[in-house]
């Protein structure tokens, strides 16, 4: 008759249900202690985002009175924005006539003089009309001068 130990097996199967308690127990504690890290990670995050809000606030309240005093120069600059583009247009026109005057200069012979420059546009369909009165010692610098002024092409569209 065969000799048959049932305790060996029964040994052998209670520490391989022992051995799979433990793998369980170290694995629910690991789930467990990654639960707790990151619930303490998300704390120490949402702490630190408390800090940078309550900052900002901090901020906004220091920077408060610039943002009064810059909504009041907007206001004021508001009000100002007539006069200022009345003056961006004088400053616009200064120009148009400091090309014109700048371009006089230089092409103007010599013993010629101009006495007087007159400009006048009836609307703004039609081009600025520009009277030039003047002396000059010869009729041939008179002639030298309008023929300048007819290659005058830099100056004469901007009018």
């Amino acid at each position: 008759m065969p000799n048959i130990n049932l305790i060996q097996e029964k040994r052998f199967a209670a520490r391989q249900k022992n051995k799979q308690i433990q793998f369980a127990l170290l694995g629910t504690m690991a789930i467990g202690a990654l639960s707790v890290l990151g619930t303490i990670a998300l704390f120490i995050d949402t702490t630190r985002l408390n800090l940078q809000a309550g900052a900002l606030e901090q901020k906004k309240l220091e920077l408060e009175p610039t943002l009064q005093e810059l909504a009041a120069n907007q206001a004021a600059l508001e009000t100002m924005r007539p006069r200022i583009d009345t003056l961006d247009t004088a400053r616009k026109d200064s120009t148009k006539w400091e090309v014109v005057l700048a371009y006089l200069t230089t092409n103007t012979p010599n013993d010629t003089w101009l006495t007087s420059v007159k400009a006048f546009k009836q609307d703004t369909t039609t081009p600025m009309v520009l009277t030039f009165n003047g002396v000059s010692t010869k009729q041939e610098f008179v002639g030298e001068f309008q023929y300048r002024l007819g290659f005058a092409k830099s100056w004469k569209d901007r009018l």
